[in-house]
């Protein structure tokens, strides 16, 4: 099976009109990892505008849920989204949300959706870190 490169491909091309292109499209999924630096960017920005709603909002919902707008103030000042603390805090206000009376509802729903954005994206970049450090620790890259 060691045929010289030479003998596979072809040394003369025809002249006439009769190529044939054939063009494979492979669907290829967007890599994640180069865009990590602003799904991460784009988390706090979601966070920082679900803050701005929650002003306009009547917050007068217990203890716990202004701690935890307390804490995701905290975060974002901080800009530490990937911490599990964050996701945490955001995971209490939803709940919150989705328990109020629908006094602000288009604010209450705008909150809503911001936080859930910033919750998915700081929980997908989590999940890609960990998985890098999981396939690395598989490769011998142990950094327990």
């Amino acid at each position: 099976m060691n045929k010289k490169l030479t003998n596979i491909l072809p040394t003369s091309f025809p002249v006439q009109n009769t190529y044939r292109h054939v063009v494979f499209n492979a669907e290829v999924e967007p890599d994640e990892f180069p865009r990590l630096e602003m799904m991460i960017a784009d988390a706090i920005k979601n966070a920082r505008a679900a803050l701005k709603i929650g002003k306009r909002i009547d917050l007068s919902q217990g203890r716990s849920f202004l701690l935890a707008i307390d804490n995701l103030a905290n975060h974002v000042s901080r800009g530490r989204v990937l911490a599990h603390d964050f996701r945490e805090d955001v995971s209490e206000i939803l709940i919150h949300l989705d328990q109020a009376e629908p006094g602000n509802s288009d604010d209450m729903v705008d909150m809503h959706t911001t936080l859930t954005l910033a919750l998915t994206l700081s929980q997908r970049v989590a999940d890609l870190l960990a998985a890098e450090r999981d396939i690395g620790w598989h490769r011998g890259i142990r950094n327990d």
